[in-house]
């Protein structure tokens, strides 16, 4: 007998599983490693640390206006959070490290993340763009095309380190600098 997954999770929603459960495993998770790993509340206080997580856990699910505000935040971080591992992902194929990400590009990441924050938000706290700045398909192409060549002029531009031979790594190995 084949399994109905839209039916399951269809069902599911008419329970209260993402409006109630959810929600509360996630705030009981979160509240409780917090708790256990910092030790507010003292050491070997797990039962405590249950206790209050499930408390925090039940107010949470109790205000239907928060939980609506993490039901249409997190999948849109979530989202988020999968953008940046495919562009790690596509990064590291392509060679290129990650390692010490200082100065322009963990500046634009930071306004990046922000940006996908304030998105995330938007539909639940009532921001929106003003109506002058409602952006058509022409104007997206031309950001896109000043992007593509702000990266281009970037790229070209840059210093590239003089990269040790194979002695030359070898001497330093033996003579043990590093």
């Amino acid at each position: 007998m084949p399994v109905d997954f839209s039916t399951i999770f269809s069902y599911f929603r008419q329970i209260g599983v993402f409006d109630y459960v959810l929600p509360f495993l996630l705030v009981f998770s979160l509240v409780f490693a917090v708790l256990e790993k910092t030790q507010i509340l003292g050491k070997d206080k797990t039962n405590i640390n249950v206790v209050v997580s499930i408390i925090l856990g039940l107010l949470l699910i109790a205000q239907t206006q928060i939980v609506s505000i993490i039901n249409t935040f997190i999948p849109k971080m979530s989202l988020f959070i999968i953008v940046v591992l495919m562009f790690l992902l596509v990064t590291g194929i392509f060679g290129e490290t990650t390692k010490g990400w200082t100065g322009l590009p963990l500046v634009i990441a930071v306004i990046v993340t922000i940006l996908a924050v304030i998105w995330a938000l938007t539909p639940t706290i009532g921001l929106a763009l003003p109506s002058w700045f409602q952006p058509t398909d022409q104007d997206v192409a031309l950001m896109v095309l000043i992007a593509a060549i702000i990266a281009a002029i970037a790229y070209i531009g840059r210093k590239e380190k003089p990269k040790e031979t194979f002695l030359e790594k070898l001497e330093k190995g033996l003579r043990g600098k590093e």
